[in-house]
């Protein structure tokens, strides 16, 4: 399984795990808790983090430090189609 993939899977566990305690605003998964999760070095989390969110795979919640939550996973609970790709902290519930 390729690293991408493997990061992806671990945003979706977590953002899955924050959608059943109702709490996804100023929380999900940041670079560092990645990397040490999946033994990748941080720079390198980074990077695929980045480039999940170029591609529309996870939506990036704007602060310090920057959070990541996996967009299929809150499309689906939410029952929406579109969804930005950038939130900032404090706004992750108008979506719905």
């Amino acid at each position: 399984m390729s690293k991408q993939i493997e990061l992806l899977q671990f945003i979706r566990e977590k953002t899955q795990y924050l959608m059943k305690s109702q709490n996804l605003d100023g929380e999900g998964v940041e670079a560092l808790e990645a990397a040490q999760a999946l033994k990748m070095d941080r720079a390198n989390t980074s990077k695929l983090l980045n480039l999940l969110w170029k591609e529309g795979k996870v939506i990036k919640q704007l602060g310090r430090p920057i959070f990541y939550l996996d967009v299929e996973t809150i499309r689906d609970f939410f029952k929406v189609s579109y969804l930005p790709t950038t939130l900032t902290k404090g706004n992750i519930y108008p979506i719905t």
